[in-house]
């Protein structure tokens, strides 16, 4: 369950980090683009943990 709620964030967090950068109104540059390494960064793990459990 755990690895599912980790894609699903890592999804969202990379979803806001784009929103983000190309609406540059919510957050500077330079923390959406964290974002979204971190957003990808975690779906990676995500999806790593899933298939080592299957």
């Amino acid at each position: 369950m755990s690895k599912i709620v980790l894609i699903i964030l890592g999804v969202l967090l990379a979803v806001w980090g784009i929103l983000a950068l190309f609406l540059s109104m919510f957050l500077p540059v330079w923390l959406a683009i964290i974002m979204i390494v971190v957003g990808i960064i975690c779906v990676v793990v995500g999806l790593m943990d899933k298939r080592k459990a299957a």
